[in-house]
């Protein structure tokens, strides 16, 4: 069956140094390798002694402007510059980083200002002072570990993998906007909020456009030198309305690109925003929803999510070396996990996918680790997981998957994730799917979610294994026949594997989730290309409403 790609979105500087001349990059990048090479040479000769090192430069240049009901409320630019050492200490078998059992990793970083204009001195007392201060936590947390650590707590799995030497330089992106480019930009921001002015309850209507452009340098003492780029450029449309009761609904829409010059022209922002303000009126009559168990269909959109939060956590293989996390899939290498009909594949490095620039895209991860394709699911079955620089049982090597912003420690993160049906359905007989399963759970009503802000999972094992997807726009269908109903303040929650094994098929339509993902190391861009989904049995709960009394005053000229 031929596919279709639907686009459906949800809901972070280069260095004025690092756009100089080429000469000019080099001085800076055999800067920072000399002087790693010079500290590692001193501190493998101590006690404890220095086994591997790696030095984390990135700088970002973002521009920004958001627009409020009509009116531009926030206009800048910025250009800021960090550098992140990282020490290890002891040996791959046993280093500062070794989990203890029982206790939650500790991840230590010693996070330092970069100049924003090269001056060779003083990117090397900043270097020096950083692995200094790097080397000290490292040598602390080492011995207390090595003094701590207890018969059952030993391991044949080490606690770092060493890889490959590698030097990949990307040329600077000469992608930067001009003037006249952000006059542009302001007139589309501004234009269309003032859409939002339509109805006197909408309490919020706010568009804004973003641009971030990052360099991103790793060395190692492992003899990986890499110098990568990362552009991301987003506007993103939010509109927040009052119910009669009080209640505050918002729903918003995403548009990304690399380039800002190939985000939707000015007309496309109009049109999905003078959308957002219709639904936004439908959405403040609709009435709430109870709680519900039943059957349901997930969009692309909420597929996607769904996906990435209930699934795509759980495969990070960093959790399963973690005996504090739930490790729900770590004895289910081989078995069927999913239906027979599914197939799931992390690929970073597809960049674009039918037209569409994937958020997840990356040539190598923040460990230098090339990002290659792991085919986590084939045909229901469980085979691989996402794996950094930190073994687990099983599975010694990375596979480029190790991610994290300057400011924290890589570890197993998600890139861009695609689910994969061999027998897909059209919409339409997913509809007369849902609409039978409900008469057999005689249930006058099935549910379809269409849109989601967003969603959270726990993995630990102190609270309950449960996620929780929210959904802002969602449709009753019902059994005889009468026209879809828009209902609000539903939440889909429940436990991963029940859910997993209630999924029944899956569409014929993809949809394209660009988003960020917040964890342990940050927030890290990703996507997913997911199908739509049925699902046999759902659990809802009521969400948390927030609530705010209308004004006293009629809004200005009334």
């Amino acid at each position: 069956m031929k596919r279709k790609i639907l686009l459906l979105s949800s809901v972070c500087l280069i260095s004025w140094s690092l756009m100089a001349t080429n000469s000019e990059k080099d001085i800076e990048l055999e800067t920072i390798q000399s002087e790693l090479n010079r500290e590692f040479k001193v501190l493998r000769e101590q006690t404890p002694s220095v086994y591997y090192m790696d030095y984390r430069v990135e700088s970002r240049q973002t521009w920004y402007r958001r627009a409020s009901l009509g009116e531009l409320t926030s206009s800048n630019m910025s250009s800021q510059s960090f550098f992140n050492p990282t020490v290890r200490v002891g040996n791959k078998e046993f280093d500062n980083t070794h989990l203890i059992k029982g206790k939650k990793p500790q991840y230590s970083y010693s996070i330092k200002q970069y100049p924003i204009e090269f001056d060779e001195m003083a990117v090397r007392q900043i270097i020096w002072n950083a692995t200094d201060e790097a080397y000290k936590k490292a040598t602390q947390e080492y011995r207390f570990k090595k003094n701590s650590i207890k018969v059952e707590d030993k391991t044949s799995v080490s606690d770092f993998y060493t890889t490959k030497a590698v030097e990949y330089i990307e040329p600077i992106s000469p992608i930067t906007l001009s003037d006249k480019k952000l006059k542009q930009i302001e007139d589309i921001v501004k234009d269309a909020s003032a859409l939002f002015k339509v109805d006197k309850d909408i309490t919020k209507g706010d568009v804004s456009f973003s641009f971030e452009k990052k360099r991103k340098y790793f060395i190692s003492s492992e003899n990986q030198v890499l110098a990568q780029n990362y552009l991301a450029a987003r506007i993103m449309i939010i509109g927040t309305i009052r119910s009669e009761e009080g209640n505050q609904m918002s729903l918003h829409h995403v548009m990304d690109a690399f380039d800002p010059n190939d985000l939707p022209a000015k007309d496309s922002v109009l049109l999905v925003t003078e959308q957002i303000v219709a639904k936004l009126i439908e959405l403040k009559k609709a009435p709430i929803a109870n709680p519900y168990s039943g059957p349901a269909i997930l969009s692309p959109a909420a597929a996607g999510v769904f996906f990435h939060e209930i699934f795509g956590h759980r495969v990070e293989g960093h959790r399963l070396k973690d005996e504090t996390n739930g490790q729900t899939f770590k004895s289910k290498v081989g078995e069927l996990v999913l239906p027979a009909t599914f197939n799931i594949t992390f690929s970073p490095q597809v960049k674009t996918y039918h037209g569409f620039d994937l958020n997840g895209y990356y040539k190598y991860d923040d460990q230098g680790v090339e990002g290659t394709e792991v085919k986590v699911v084939e045909n229901g079955v469980l085979k691989d997981f996402l794996m950094c620089s930190s073994p687990i049982d099983g599975f010694s090597l990375s596979n480029g998957h190790g991610r994290g912003e300057i400011f924290r420690t890589p570890v197993s993160r998600q890139s861009n994730m695609f689910i994969n049906v061999s027998n897909p359905f059209s919409d339409e007989k997913l509809r007369e799917m849902l609409v039978e399963e409900c008469k057999k759970q005689k249930l006058e009503y099935g549910y379809y979610f269409k849109k989601v802000t967003g969603g959270f999972t726990q993995t630990g094992r102190f609270m309950p294994n449960a996620f929780n997807v929210t959904p802002n726009e969602v449709y009753r269908i019902y059994v005889d026949g009468r026209p879809d109903e828009l209902v609000r303040g539903v939440d889909l929650i429940g436990t991963p594997l029940s859910m997993f094994s209630k999924i029944e098929a899956g569409g014929a339509l993809e949809g394209l989730f660009n988003g960020t993902c917040g964890a342990e190391s940050g927030g890290v861009p990703v996507a997913t290309i997911s199908p739509a989904i049925l699902v046999s049995k759902i659990e809802t709960q009521k969400k948390s409403q927030k609530f705010s009394t209308g004004p006293i005053l009629p809004p200005p000229g009334n």
